[in-house]
């Protein structure tokens, strides 16, 4: 078997607007680029559409620059051979600009939030203003695949029937046993792996109405956010049983100290539920739940385990098999990860893997779900 490897990226801002366009997108994607090119990979962006059609309605002129300079970055994006893909967060929605800042919408971060009309026309004006876009690089480029925000796209039943309605085929925002307390719950998810058609009411459950479902890769193991909070290095080695470099665990200290300062976790709007009980802490001291394949989360040697584990488990499957993992060039400082990623990649496993996108893989796959 070969892994397809699906390297995705929600490329956004905060999730309450703010942070600098060109700090957290522009230039971190342009140098991505450079940095796939090296290793002759590619990525699928998911590109969040509402932010950029609230960029373009603003009369503010640096607005309407950072509107154009993402459009140019996803045609530099298109040309280099990889993909994009729709992403959305509904918050933006009828959002204003006032006293120098985005007021977006945070009762509305759940795609069901929006009525069912109002969620048809929203996706469908996203979905429209980004083939528009990308036709002038590519003439024959579809949008056909979507991650809701936040991965918020329970309960499913109209977001699946909305994607339907504006030609979506495919999705990918389910993570299998990964959980946030009032925004989505996967425990019961059909696939970590392997994607799936869809009921046309549930995400999580395989039918033969919905969308094909393209799981992000995760393993459910026993661990302990309290342990890796305190010693990154015992947490890796007792619940990963492997010893990361210090460089990986020193790159990781150095990512959340630098997104906690440019965004606060008081800000963080998918943490208000998170219930400070005593069975709360209790549950950080030993858990079991999802890690999900994230190369801008998980240390490099983690990552390329995971990946080991999968062409271990799977070595008699004669299928080029999706793994789809997930980033976000916004929550990072720099590329040291992902570019150790790659290159351990190409050291340890280069005979086992290809890099896909998205649309590759749908084109692959639509016909043996």
């Amino acid at each position: 078997m070969k892994i397809g490897l699906i390297l995705t990226n929600d490329w956004e801002l905060f999730g309450d607007g703010t942070g600098d366009f060109f700090d957290l997108q522009f230039h971190p994607l342009i140098n991505l680029m450079e940095l796939l090119d090296k290793y002759n990979a590619n990525i699928t962006i998911m590109a969040e559409t509402g932010q950029q059609l609230a960029f373009l309605k603003s009369t503010n002129e640096q607005h309407q620059l950072c509107a154009t300079s993402w459009e140019s970055v996803l045609k530099k994006v298109i040309a280099s051979g990889s993909d994009v893909q729709l992403h959305y967060h509904p918050q933006w929605y009828n959002v204003k600009f006032t006293q120098d800042k985005w007021n977006l919408n945070l009762g509305n971060w759940k795609l069901s939030s929006l009525d069912s009309h109002a969620m048809v026309i929203k996706l469908k004006e996203a979905k429209d203003y980004l083939e528009k876009v990308i036709k002038e690089e590519k003439h024959d480029y579809k949008c056909r695949v979507f991650r809701a925000g936040s991965y918020c796209i329970q309960p499913a039943g109209e977001p699946i029937n909305a994607l339907k309605k504006i030609g979506i085929l495919a999705d990918s925002s389910v993570t299998k046993d990964y959980k946030n307390d009032g925004f989505f719950d996967y425990t019961n998810a059909a696939s970590n792996l392997i994607p799936y058609r869809t009921s046309k009411e549930f995400i999580e459950k395989k039918g033969e109405d919905g969308l094909i479902e393209f799981p992000i890769y995760s393993e459910n193991i026993y661990h302990s956010e309290a342990i890796k909070k305190y010693s990154k290095e015992s947490y890796y080695s007792w619940f990963h049983k492997i010893n990361v470099p210090h460089d990986e665990i020193l790159w990781q200290l150095e990512k959340e100290k630098t997104k906690d300062e440019k965004y606060p976790r008081s800000q963080r709007y998918y943490k208000k539920n998170e219930g400070k009980s005593l069975k709360w802490y209790f549950s950080k001291i030993i858990q079991k739940s999802a890690i999900q394949l994230d190369y801008d989360n998980l240390p490099a040697t983690i990552f390329v385990n995971m990946l080991k584990n999968i062409i271990k488990s799977n070595k008699d499957d004669d299928r080029i098999i999706p793994v789809v993992a997930s980033g976000h060039l916004k929550d990072i400082h720099n590329l040291k990860n992902i570019e150790k990623i790659l290159n351990l990649i190409k050291t340890e496993i280069e005979e086992d893997i290809i890099y896909w996108t998205f649309d590759t893989a749908l084109n692959y796959w639509e016909k043996k779900v």
